[in-house]
């Protein structure tokens, strides 16, 4: 008798923050299989497949990143069993996803040391802060909201 293909289930819920749909567009076709292989990994594992928490004081530690190819994915959870992608986008000199996260949440980008800890908290459950998660949505749906209206002016 042949085996049957299993696949794991989803354990979390994945959902994006205001702009982040958006970001996704503007990854390169040639990295867009790695991108949803990442948000499928998110879905299985959550915290377990960010590679770190970001550093610094609050609320930095409750968002964590996850590398490909010089790009990150923010993530956020503002529950146990949902990830809240805040921001996808190229990591290099001219673009900072930190910085642009900083500057839609209105706080400062932190100076601290980058210690790289994991995303997990030391029982294996994800940074909850449903607090930041409705933040980020707040600001970025605001931000999302007058690009499109730039945009359409032009």
């Amino acid at each position: 008798m042949p085996k049957r293909k299993t696949t794991k289930r989803a354990k979390f819920t994945l959902s994006r923050a205001g702009s982040a749909l958006d970001d996704a567009k503007h990854v390169p076709v040639v990295l867009r299989a790695k991108l949803t292989a990442i948000l499928e990994q998110l879905t299985r594992e959550g915290c377990r497949a960010a590679d770190y928490a970001l550093s610094g004081p609050p609320p930095w530690p409750h968002l964590c990143a996850v590398h490909f190819d010089g790009w990150r994915v923010v993530i956020a959870f503002p529950t146990d069993d949902e990830v809240v992608i805040v921001k996808i986008a190229r990591h290099d000199p001219a673009s900072d996803p930190y910085r642009e996260i900083a500057k839609g949440l209105g706080i400062p980008v932190s100076t601290e040391p980058r210690t790289k800890p994991p995303c997990c908290e030391p029982d294996g459950t994800p940074p909850v802060d449903a607090a930041l998660v409705e933040n980020v949505q707040s600001a970025f749906a605001a931000l999302s909201q007058r690009e499109r209206r730039q945009r359409s002016r032009r």
